[in-house]
């Protein structure tokens, strides 16, 4: 789901509260800019596809989706040594893309209310 930052960041404290700090390290510094790089280059193929508007909501999406169903395998490590996302996962991304942005815009109502929801 797209949640707002405000319950993101709730969630997170929440987290927090039951799990204790992150331990932040070299490794845990190097996750987080991969993470990072493998956002910005979602954001950049959903625009190179022309899609227009939701971009927010579908990038979310993708990513959630292709890091459940390669069962969070895909290789952080990587991105961080190539500072980029290999091929195989752009192209994966862009046909993602594609799916969850229709998935979304196909709504009756208010897509950006609709993506928030579990049932989307």
């Amino acid at each position: 789901m797209c949640r707002g930052a405000e319950k993101n960041f709730i969630a997170f404290a929440e987290r927090l509260e039951d799990d204790g700090e992150p331990e932040v390290n070299e490794n845990c510094y190097k996750q987080i800019i991969a993470k990072a790089v493998l956002f910005r280059a979602a954001e950049k193929l959903f625009s190179a596809l022309g899609l227009e508007d939701y971009r927010a909501n579908t990038v979310a999406y993708v990513l959630a989706w292709l890091a459940t169903r390669s069962e969070h395998r895909i290789n952080l490590s990587r991105i961080w040594d190539e500072q980029k996302v290999p091929a195989a996962t752009q192209e994966a991304i862009k046909i993602v893309c594609q799916t969850a942005y229709q998935h979304l815009t196909q709504t009756a109502g208010n897509v950006g209310e609709w993506s928030k929801k579990g049932e989307c």
